[in-house]
């Protein structure tokens, strides 16, 4: 039997799931029809998937929490094709950034550069939600904050990509989202 003693292990027998509804699928296809270029559109739809899965685990956890997402990225056409992530998620007095992803094996997250260099996108949280559109669900990952991410950053001496992306450990997010 595997020994599974590592926190990362234990989160992925007991994830953070939600199940994707038809009406998710639709409001994303939609959002993302007005996007240029299949590659934007593909990560327009990927974002409002993992956006509109964590609000649904948030609501289901906390019901009494002012949410506003009219100011994220994603919905602002001049960012939309600009940054592969939905920043400016308003949480009662907290910004959020979400990072979706494909695949939570593998050990590093690209986090856009401008989510964590530009004032006006920078968030006080990140948070990873894997999107498993053929399973219709969406998984809650991780959270790290803005000031971890920060000292890390500068104790690597962390380079943008070409992407213009950092690519940042899994392991630096907690499993724990509560």
């Amino acid at each position: 039997m595997t020994n599974l003693t590592h926190s990362t292990d234990l989160r992925r027998l007991y994830p953070e799931v939600v199940w994707l509804e038809p009406e998710h699928f639709e409001r994303a296809s939609q959002l993302s029809d007005c996007v240029t270029g299949e590659m934007h559109q593909w990560q327009r739809y990927f974002n409002m998937l993992a956006l509109l899965g964590f609000v649904q685990w948030l609501a289901e956890r906390v019901s009494d929490l002012s949410i506003d997402w009219h100011n994220i990225s994603i919905l602002q056409p001049q960012y939309a094709n600009f940054i592969e992530a939905v920043c400016n998620l308003r949480i009662s007095e907290f910004t959020l950034c979400l990072i979706a992803t494909e695949n939570s094996s593998d050990e590093l997250v690209s986090v856009p550069r401008a989510a964590i260099d530009l004032p006006e996108f920078v968030a006080h949280f990140y948070v990873i939600v894997e999107v498993q559109e053929e399973q219709e669900q969406a998984i809650v990952r991780g959270i790290l904050r803005y000031d971890q991410l920060a000292r890390y950053r500068q104790s690597v001496n962390l380079q943008v990509k070409p992407d213009w992306s950092y690519q940042v450990p899994l392991s630096l997010f907690d499993t724990e989202p509560n």
